[in-house]
C-alpha cells in the first residue's frame, strides 16, 4: 500500500501516464469531499463513492472473479452504479456498461455473454434463463435492489485487454460492442484533458454514462478533476426540467450532443447560461450553420469521433463552429479514402476488437486503419463533415447528392426544425417538411421550392411522427424512409 499512499501527491497528467486505476481511484476518492456527485435525489461525496467501491470489490472477490472476465452491470446512474463500475475497474475486470432501461439487458448482451450480470431488471429472470443464464441467491450483493446472474452457456472468453465494453450508438452502422484498452481510454483522456476545466470546477453532465462520449469524455475528466458533478438523470428526460436543474448551479463546464444545446438555446435564459459556460464539448452529430452562429458566442469546442475510436477523432479550439465542422485531429493519423470519400482514422485511441450483433468476434491491429463511414472534406483549418457513405444516392443525371447539407440548407432557409431528403424506390428525390406551419406559409414554400431546389422532384408536408430521431437528434433514416413510403402509400 506504500504505493498507492504516494500517488496522493502525483498530478492529474502523472497519473494518467502511469495507467493504472488502482492509483488513479486511491489518489482520488478515499477521504475526500470531492469529486461531489450531486444526483436530483441524492449527493455522493468521493469518500463515500470509496466506501462503496470498497463493499463492491469485497463482493467480487467472494465470487473469485479473475482479471479480465467479463461483468456486465446494468444499473441506474446512482451510487450502485459508481460503486460496482470502479470496483471493477480496481479488481482489472472487462466492465461491459449496459445501457439501464426496463426490458433493455437481454437484447443488449445476447452477443456479448459477459460471465457475470448485476442488474435490476426484476422482470428479466426468464428472459436471462432462456439465454443461458442462472440466478445466484447472494446476501451479500452491496445494493440489496440488485439481482445477479451467472452465465452457466459459453461465456465470452476475450484474449485482449479489453477494460470497457461500450455499445456504440449505430451511427456507423448496426449496433455493436466495441472493446477498449486502458491503453485507448487514457491516450483520450491524455488528449482531450485541455478540454475540461480546472480541479475542483463544478460541472454539468447530461450524457449517458454507459456510452463513450459520456463515460470517457464526460464522467472520467471530472473523476480526476475532483469536480463538482451535477447528474441530471431521469427516466423520461424533461428539458426545461434538465435545464432548471442545472442551472441551479454555479456550472462552468458542460458537454452534449448538438440536438441537447440547440434546444437549450432556445429556451428562456438559455443562451446566457451557455455563454456563461467557460468549457465544453459539443460532438456526437453534426453541427448546423444556425447553431454554429450562436456558438461562436461561446467557450465551447466541437468535438469528433466514434466509439471505435474511444471516442476521440478531432477537436475545435473554443467557440471555433461552422457548418459540419469537426475540427482537428487530436494525436491520431487522418486520412480521407480515395473511392468513398469516408475519413479514415489509425492510432492509440482506436478500439481493439468489435462484437457484431451475430457474436462475431473483429480484431484490430494497433496499425490498421479504420473507417468511420463519415464523408468529409479537409479544408486548411480541418475536417467538415458532408454526409455519411450509406446515406448519399446517385441523381438520375449520374450525379451523386448527400442529403446532410441539403436538409440544413433547407432547414436554415425556411427556418425550420428539420428536412428530410431520401430517394424513393422509384428513384425520386423526395423531401418531407414538417406539417405545422400555417398555409400561407405552406403556399409560398411550395410556390418557390422548384427554383432553390431544383433536383428535389416532389415535396410534402407530414406529421412529426412519420420521421424519426435519434436521441442524438439525427434522422434515423431507414425507418424514416419506410415510414415515409408507407404513409404516402396509405
Amino acid at each position: 500500500m506504500d504505493i498507492l499512499h504516494h500517488t496522493k501527491s502525483k498530478t492529474t497528467e502523472e497519473l494518467l501516464q502511469k495507467e493504472n486505476w488502482k492509483e488513479i481511484l486511491y489518489s482520488i476518492l478515499p477521504e475526500s469531499a470531492n469529486p461531489l456527485f450531486v444526483f436530483p435525489n441524492e449527493m455522493i461525496p468521493g469518500a463515500s463513492i470509496w466506501s462503496y467501491l470498497k463493499l463492491w470489490k469485497e463482493f467480487y472477490r467472494e465470487l473469485n472473479l479473475s482479471s479480465g472476465e467479463v461483468i456486465g452491470i446494468h444499473l441506474p446512474t446512482d451510487s450502485s452504479f459508481l460503486g460496482s463500475f470502479l470496483a471493477g475497474l480496481w479488481e482489472d475486470l472487462s466492465v461491459a456498461c449496459i445501457p439501464f432501461g426496463k426490458g433493455s439487458l437481454d437484447s443488449s448482451i445476447v452477443s456479448l455473454r459477459p460471465k457475470w450480470i448485476v442488474t435490476l431488471d426484476e422482470d428479466s429472470n426468464e428472459s436471462l434463463k432462456q439465454i443461458g443464464y442462472e440466478r445466484v441467491l447472494n446476501s451479500s450483493v452491496p445494493d440489496s435492489r440488485a439481482h445477479l446472474f451467472r452465465r452457466i452457456a459459453f461465456s465470452r472468453e476475450i484474449s485482449d485487454n479489453v477494460r470497457l465494453f461500450l455499445k456504440s450508438s449505430g451511427t456507423s452502422g448496426a449496433q455493436k460492442w466495441v472493446g477498449l484498452s486502458d491503453s485507448s481510454i487514457f491516450h483520450n483522456l491524455r488528449t482531450h484533458l485541455e478540454a475540461f476545466p480546472k480541479k475542483g470546477s463544478t460541472v454539468g453532465s447530461v450524457l449517458p454514462w454507459t456510452h463513450s462520449f459520456g463515460l470517457v469524455l464526460d464522467f472520467f475528466p471530472s473523476l480526476l478533476r475532483s469536480s463538482t458533478v451535477i447528474k441530471y438523470v431521469s427516466s423520461s428526460f424533461d428539458l426545461e426540467e434538465c435545464f432548471e436543474f442545472l442551472n441551479s448551479f454555479p456550472i462552468r463546464h458542460l458537454s452534449g450532443v448538438p440536438s441537447f444545446f440547440s434546444r437549450i438555446r432556445n429556451l428562456p435564459g438559455g443562451s446566457e447560461f451557455l455563454e456563461s459556460l467557460e468549457s465544453g464539448i459539443v460532438g456526437g452529430a453534426p453541427i448546423s450553420s444556425s447553431l454554429a452562429k450562436h456558438l461562436r458566442n461561446t467557450k465551447l469546442r466541437v468535438g469528433y469521433g466514434q466509439t471505435e475510436a474511444g471516442p476521440g477523432i478531432t477537436l475545435g479550439e473554443p467557440g471555433d463552429f461552422d457548418f459540419g465542422y469537426l475540427g482537428k485531429p487530436v494525436r491520431c493519423e487522418v486520412k480521407i479514402d480515395s473511392e468513398s470519400g469516408s475519413l479514415l482514422f489509425r492510432g492509440k485511441n482506436a478500439s481493439s476488437l468489435e462484437i457484431d450483433s451475430s457474436g462475431c468476434v473483429n480484431y484490430f491491429f494497433p496499425e490498421e486503419w479504420r473507417a468511420t463511414g463519415d464523408i468529409v472534406r479537409k479544408e486548411s483549418d480541418g475536417y467538415f463533415f458532408i454526409g455519411r457513405t450509406t446515406d448519399h444516392f446517385k441523381l438520375q443525371n449520374g450525379t451523386f447528392l448527400s442529403p446532410f447539407p441539403i436538409e440544413s440548407s433547407i432547414t436554415e432557409l425556411l427556418d425550420l426544425p428539420w428536412a428530410f431528403v431520401f430517394q424513393s424506390q422509384d428513384l425520386k428525390t423526395i423531401c418531407i417538411l414538417p406539417d405545422d406551419t400555417s398555409p400561407e406559409r405552406k403556399d409560398r414554400i411550395l410556390s418557390g421550392w422548384k427554383e432553390t431546389f431544383p433536383w428535389i422532384e416532389e415535396l410534402f408536408f407530414a406529421p412529426q411522427d412519420i420521421v424519426s430521431f435519434s436521441a442524438k437528434g439525427e434522422i434515423l433514416r431507414s425507418i424514416s424512409k419506410s415510414n415515409v413510403e408507407r404513409w404516402l402509400h396509405s
